[in-house]
């Protein structure tokens, strides 16, 4: 063989060699062993060979190495020990190789006279010595004699083009295909500017395959076999204490079975995703089809796990966790991985799907590692195969055969897969050709491609590197295709047209001014496309939507064609040729899908009354706008070709269509359906728009339309007709609008779907936001606005009741995110109102999107503020502060905050209103912004002192109810209920201002009585009642009424109960308890939430608060409060992620493990367990950057941890830092040592955390902005008088409404000043540049093996310390116990280690001291059921 013509390119000679042997290797593996063949893996270096550069594992477990060695010139002594290492290696990886091939690029010379040291005797000896350390092994030599029979069988004839004959098939041959294509038939089609990835894309990587994406994938289903493991130990150790309770081993047994199922499908998942081979069969959806929530509530309720809790915990726990898994997802994302080979794009012309595969063509060939080859359908003869389509495309000469050409194409591939993201990475992905076809419906016959399709499914058979891909109109394709997976792409294109906008403008070189609502009118990258071409380089100011409607798009498009092709011909532009045209042929096509030339021709010609050649023209004309597509069927021997057209844009022809029915009558609602039944739906929909535009009528009118259309088409229809009618047309329509709005829920949602929505960018149409705003404005009760505006959909027992939806808002979804382009009387009113709602989640997220939004653009969310600042629905007016409040502090302009602290001085806490603002929120966020003022220095903290707490009123007056009066603490009131009566009004208000040590005062039952001299009807009322009557007026004020919404009398039918929206939310969602917030509350209950924050205002302004009898200046005391820019950033506590960073500096001493046989096992165990080395733990190297914080070394000023051994131990270590001064470090020590003889609650790190003076939830972002909070430091600090001592660490809780409440750690705030921590997100801590200074990071499973740590640049904390003559010292606590398992496994008994120690420096030395210890244990006693 002739090395010379080794074609590399551009590898090294052993790289390439390598990849030969490589692909020789796998089709002779195929060839020999066939079906017993279980994978095959190309190795190639991945993290060290192994020995081997592929191998293929057989179904026996035996496996076949190969390993090439590029030695082309004599082989040395040295060399062959080289191989001898590697088979050593080999079969250190992998001892089940019995069969190692070696390849070498000569043959070896024999044995001559002249030596005895030949390579042939070198071989040999290598050989037999190996043979005698490994008697099972067999090695086989490929020498070049040998590589050349397996490059000259018909498997390998591509292989041995590829890399020995000139190279045709290469890079650079793709490429310039591609290109080749750019500048010819997708020249009008794809600009590269204009790329955007969207549906096409992220289907055809799941199709081919990338290597972050598979990793994603294959590390899921990992981990979801790794749930499995644990489940089956955890149900086996609850089996061995349960096994004579048939009802849980019943439950345990069958979910093992499934969960066994579940297993053994993830393992084949994850073996392909290593391998990438073919799958015996499908994996069984429905193997995943188990409800795991609904066997953990079994499992939970159940006798037996109140008998063995901590088994039954270890059980539900990873029950719980599989059933956040979507399966269903994950599984069909595999399949597409997997099982398709083919996928045929369906999409409506203009949908995006040229450019798609163009962009995405182009997006491989950069990439460099797939192989895409693009290629137009219409260019394909009926009678080409696969071996014309490619050679053609690729310029290859006439003496490749198909095989040939595949086999080419995959060493391409193959040439990419030495790439070093595949070789490090433990999942395979091999490089795949990806043949996309445009265009199948331009081309020949429907039924040629359904061929050819289907070859596809032997061609990826025989070569699984092979992938197809095809676009068509859904129209070329009916019925049930079974030969691909079909993709049909959406109306709205592949990409959202409003993230093509401004890609699109910029290329067209098109300016928009004050046009915001463009680019979503525009919602087809059709559309978009049309707009850009006529007004290229244009400034475009728009007057009107009409103007750019679908209607008016087409027509300004045929003018532009007319005006150029009459320029061009010669021809007179009133003789309007091109218009007619259209209209004559879209009448043609309503009969057939296709014309012959020659008749087209002829036709057009006699329908114009032109002369033939001029129609020719006109014909090639409209094809080279695309107007007309044409296609061609090809002839056979002497036949002539057949040229046919077919319609191109369709739009062209609908548009054309309605312009010929509306011409036939004198108006539009002249027009009778009976007589064109064959109208089509797009047709009707230029119908509509021409009817709205030209003559202002609504097509709905017309009584014929039923004939056509059902109801549902028939409203969907009205709606498109509202959004393309001018101001003047549509406020024609306003007043039945804002009937139908007014009749119900369901009328109102609908509207603001199909209308208000869809307009929400266009804030001066009469149909969008401003008709929504003037509707929900004219509620002068906010609960009466509810009934239709602010409950859920879908509740039961409602079916014809105002309130019931049958569809809810598309707000929620991505369409209508807010960016900076949206101003505040456009889509952001819309999110205002929709704070209302009594669904906390829904409200939640609309309350963040709106926080996003402010912070992009400050000034126009204080423009909506502004406007809602009289709204009369409290909760709106309180989360809208909330966002104001967050944005004052997140980086706000001096002049914002200056207006804003203005207006808030003079309209909410100035001395004469304060009264009038009782709504503690309001006053909260409101003071917030003030003091934020006053830090910047933009206000005088003593000009401003009147306007801040405490305030002095006059009188007494406040709203009351008299029928209130019977309701109690216990009983509630109305639909105020027992918890609502209870905890969320009279024990909350009482603890603030009637606790037992206040009673003695009577402050507030002198207040009732101050209250009852002013409305002399209520004597005799108590405190309880007093809260309870105004509460219950403050809801009735607010438009709620017994008799609307929770009215239990008997219906007409006497079977059931009148009810109201309060009886059908509270008969679809559980309430909340303990006076928690319902995730989906009652309106009664979103008012008594209000009436509290009302209720405690009038209270705060005259009484005194706590059992300190002070006035109240921090409203925090009282309350918790929305802070938005935290609820977005909340870590689930329950679901922590897994790749949060661990620090276990001792592992084999933090977790024990070992197989405890008995209770005295587990006792030694606690017992004896190591000493740990506690300065590893609080001094550390940042290895990697795992931590956020921006430092190398790390000191920790805070920490738990948790962790479960097999031994039946449980480890919780403990560790807090105390700030001292230097000089009394060793004092302290001594002192604190003393002390713990007598009172061990200063040797516990959790009682030395510092924090805000408050009985209420508060957030870290309070914590680090509010300054001016009343702070405190630990209690154990009194114990130490003679010492200057402080917390370094402060906690805080937060009550989240997704995860209820979640703790945090923060560095304390003498530490934060020293630092210059200005802001958290209660995870990270940012300086005034917004550098990580500190980080509080938890990782695990709560209540399990768990770590958190609180952590800081420990150069920097120790640099500035010394500065400030401060020093840390850290109390250190590990405590060793029994676990729950053991306990209930072996009997009751105890083992508990529990050691304390102060760690401080003795100079430069860290020195720990032991300053607690307690150890007990007890003997087991025999359990009793």
């Amino acid at each position: 063989m002739n090395w010379t013509k080794f074609q590399t390119y551009g590898m090294s000679p052993e790289k390439a060699f390598e990849v030969l042997c490589n692909q020789l290797f796998v089709n002779w593996s195929k060839e020999e062993y066939k079906s017993d063949i279980a994978s095959i893996r190309i190795v190639n270096g991945a993290g060290g060979d192994g020995g081997v550069e592929s191998y293929a594992v057989l179904k026996d477990g035996s496996i076949v190495g190969l390993q090439a060695k590029w030695f082309p010139m004599s082989m040395t002594s040295g060399q062959i020990n080289q191989i001898k290492n590697s088979i050593k290696t080999a079969k250190k990886v992998r001892p089940e190789i019995t069969r190692y091939i070696v390849c070498v690029p000569r043959d070896l010379a024999s044995k001559t006279a002249q030596s005895e040291n030949s390579e042939d005797a070198r071989w040999d000896g290598m050989v037999a010595s190996v043979g005698t350390d490994y008697p099972d092994l067999t090695v086989e030599l490929w020498n070049e004699t040998r590589l050349v029979t397996e490059l000259q069988k018909t498997s390998s004839s591509g292989i041995f083009k590829f890399w020995f004959e000139n190279a045709e098939v290469s890079d650079e041959s793709v490429r310039y295909a591609f290109e080749k294509a750019k500048s010819s038939w997708l020249t009008t089609k794809y600009i590269p500017d204009l790329n955007a990835f969207g549906n096409i894309a992220q289907t055809v990587s799941l199709l081919l395959g990338d290597i972050g994406q598979r990793e994603k994938q294959a590390k899921t289903f990992r981990k979801i076999n790794e749930l499995c493991e644990k489940y089956h130990s955890a149900a086996e150790a609850f089996l061995a204490v349960c096994s004579d309770r048939p009802e849980i081993t019943g439950i345990l047994t069958e979910t093992t079975g499934q969960i066994s199922a579940i297993a053994s499908a993830c393992l084949k998942i994850t073996g392909w995703y290593s391998d990438e081979t073919p799958l015996d069969g499908d994996i069984d959806l429905s193997t995943f089809n188990v409800d795991f929530d609904s066997i953990a509530d079994s499992i939970s309720k159940s006798r037996d796990s109140r008998l063995h809790h901590f088994h039954a915990s270890d059980v539900t726990k990873v029950l719980r966790k599989l059933g956040e898994y979507d399966f269903y997802a994950l599984v069909k994302d595999f399949e597409r991985s997997h099982y398709e080979k083919s996928l045929l794009f369906l999409g409506t012309p203009g949908t995006g799907k040229t450019h798609g595969i163009s962009a995405l063509t182009d997006k491989l060939l950069t990439e460099g590692l797939h192989i895409p080859l693009l290629i137009q359908a219409r260019s394909i003869p009926v009678s080409a195969t696969w071996k014309n389509i490619v050679r053609n495309y690729l310029g290859l000469s006439a003496d490749w055969n198909e095989d040939e050409i595949w086999q080419a194409l995959i060493s391409l591939a193959d040439r990419r897969s030495v790439q070093e993201p595949l070789l490090s990475s433990e999942t395979k992905l091999s490089p795949k050709v990806i043949i996309f076809v445009d265009g199948l419906d331009e081309s020949s016959t429907h039924e040629r491609w359904v061929d050819r399709i289907r070859e596809t499914t032997a061609i990826t058979s025989n070569y699984p590197q092979i992938r197809f891909c095809f676009t068509a109109r859904p129209t070329s394709f009916k019925g049930r295709i079974d030969y691909a997976k079909v993709v049909r792409l959406s109306n709205a294109g592949d990409v959202p047209t409003h993230m093509l906008f401004d890609g699109y403008t910029r290329a067209y070189n098109i300016t928009t001014q004050n046009n915001g609502w463009l680019k979503y009118f525009l919602n087809t990258p059709l559309a978009l496309k049309l707009f850009c071409e006529l007004h290229q380089g244009q400034a475009v100011n728009l007057s009107s939507r009409t103007e750019v409607s679908m209607t008016s798009l087409w027509r300004k498009k045929i003018e532009k064609i007319e005006s150029e092709y009459c320029e061009k011909n010669g021809r007179p532009e009133k003789s309007q040729y091109v218009l007619r045209a259209v209209v004559f042929l879209s009448k043609q096509f309503v009969d057939t899908e296709r014309l012959e030339h020659s008749s087209l021709v002829d036709e057009l010609a006699a329908e114009l009354k032109i002369a033939t050649e001029y129609a020719e023209s006109l014909v090639n004309y409209l094809e080279e706008y695309g107007i007309l597509s044409c296609y061609c069927e090809h002839g056979t021997g002497l036949a002539l070709d057949t040229y046919f057209y077919y319609p191109g844009i369709q739009g062209y022809f609908d548009y054309a269509s309605a312009l010929y029915i509306i011409s036939q009558y004198e108006h539009p609602r002249d027009i009778d359906f009976n007589e064109c039944k064959a109208v089509q739906m797009n047709t009707l929909n230029s119908l509509a728009i021409i009817s709205i535009q030209n003559y202002g009528y609504l097509l709905t009118r017309n009584q014929t339309l039923d004939v056509v259309m059902d109801d549902w088409s028939s409203q969907e229809l009205q709606f498109l007709a509202l959004l393309h009618a001018d101001y003047s047309t549509a406020a024609q329509f306003k007043e039945r609008t804002l009937e139908i709005m007014s009749e119900s829920a369901d009328g109102l949602i609908t509207i603001v779907n199909q209308l208000v929505l869809p307009l929400s960018r266009d804030c001066e149409h009469p149909l969008g936001v401003m008709l929504l705003d003037e509707f929900l404005n004219g509620f002068e009760k906010p609960a009466q606005r509810d009934i239709l505006w602010s409950v859920p959909g879908y509740l039961r027992n409602s079916a014809g009741k105002r309130w019931y939806q049958s569809e809810t808002s598309e707000l929620e979804g991505e369409t209508f995110l807010l960016d900076s382009e949206d101003t505040h009387n456009g889509c952001p009113t819309v999110y205002a109102w929709a704070l209302s709602s009594v669904n906390n989640s829904l409200r939640q997220l609309y309350r963040n999107r709106l926080m996003e939004w402010a912070r992009l653009v400050p000034e126009e969310f204080y423009r909506l503020f502004l406007k809602f600042s009289s709204v009369n629905d409290p909760q709106i007016k309180s989360d809208l502060f909330s966002v104001l409040m967050c944005l004052m502090y997140d980086g706000a302009d001096p002049a914002l905050v200056k207006n804003a602290s203005d207006w808030i001085l003079e309209n909410i806490l100035h001395p004469n209103r304060i009264d009038g603002n009782r709504d503690i929120s309001i006053r909260y966020y409101s003071i917030a912004i003030i003091k934020k003022a006053i830090i910047m220095g933009i206000l005088d903290e003593q000009t401003v002192a009147e306007y801040m707490p405490p305030y002095t009123v006059t009188g007494n007056s406040i709203a009351l109810n008299k029928d209130a009066l019977s309701g109690t603490r216990m009983s509630g009131y109305s639909a105020i209920d027992y918890d609502l009566s209870r905890y969320v009004l009279v024990d909350h208000i009482e603890s603030d201002f009637n606790s037992y040590l206040q009673r003695n005062t009577k402050q507030f039952d002198n207040l009732v009585s101050a209250v009852i001299a002013e409305q002399p009807e209520y004597a005799g009322m108590t405190v309880e009642k007093f809260i309870i009557s105004a509460a219950y007026a403050y809801i009735l004020e607010m438009g709620w009424s017994e008799q609307e919404f929770y009215n239990f009398d008997e219906d007409e039918s006497g079977e059931g109960i009148v009810g109201g929206v309060d009886c059908s939310i509270r008969g679809t969602y559980h309430s909340a308890t303990h006076g928690s917030q319902s995730s989906v509350m009652t309106v009664c209950e979103k008012y008594v939430w209000q009436a509290r924050n009302e209720i405690s205002g009038f209270l705060c302004d005259r009484l005194l608060f706590g059992d300190e009898n002070v006035p109240v200046t921090d409203y925090g005391l009282l309350d918790d409060f929305v802070i938005p820019v935290q609820e977005a950033r909340i870590i689930n506590p329950d679901n922590i992620p897994d790749d949060r960073p661990w620090h276990i500096p001792e592992p084999e001493n933090a977790v024990l493990e070992g197989t405890p046989s008995s209770a005295k096992d587990v006792i030694t165990n606690v017992l004896k367990a190591p000493t740990l080395d506690w300065e590893k733990w609080i001094f550390f190297k940042n290895i990697d950057g795992a931590y956020r914080v921006e430092a190398e070394d790390l000191v920790a000023l805070d920490m738990y941890s948790c962790f479960y051994g097999s031994a039946g131990v449980e480890t919780c270590l403990f560790m807090n830092a105390i700030l001292v001064n230097q000089d009394d470090v060793l004092g302290f020590a001594e002192a604190i040592t003393e002390k713990s003889n007598a009172d061990n609650r200063v040797t516990d790190p959790t009682d030395w955390y510092g924090g805000i003076h408050s009985s209420c939830y508060i957030t870290p972002k309070e914590v680090c902005w509010f300054s001016w909070k009343a702070r405190y430091d630990s209690a154990n600090i009194e114990e130490f008088p003679q010492f200057e001592l402080k917390s370094a660490v402060d906690d805080c809780c937060y009550n989240s409404p997704e995860y209820g409440d979640v703790y945090f750690y923060l560095p304390s705030a003498p530490i934060r000043d020293i630092l210059g921590i200005v802001d958290s997100d209660g995870y990270l801590f940012f300086d005034n540049s917004r550098k990580v200074i500190a980080e509080h990071s938890i990782a695990g499973e709560k209540w399990r093996t768990y770590q958190n740590y609180v952590i800081v640049d420990r150069a920097v904390l120790f640099e500035r310390l010394q500065r400030a003559g401060k020093r840390l010292v850290w109390i250190m606590r590990e405590r060793r116990i029994r676990t729950g398992n053991a306990q209930e496994k072996f009997g009751e008994f105890g083992a508990d280690r529990d050691k304390s120690y102060i760690g401080y420096f003795d100079g430069d030395k860290f020195t720990v001291r032991e300053i607690h210890s307690e150890i007990w244990s007890s003997e087991p006693k025999k359990k009793s059921l």
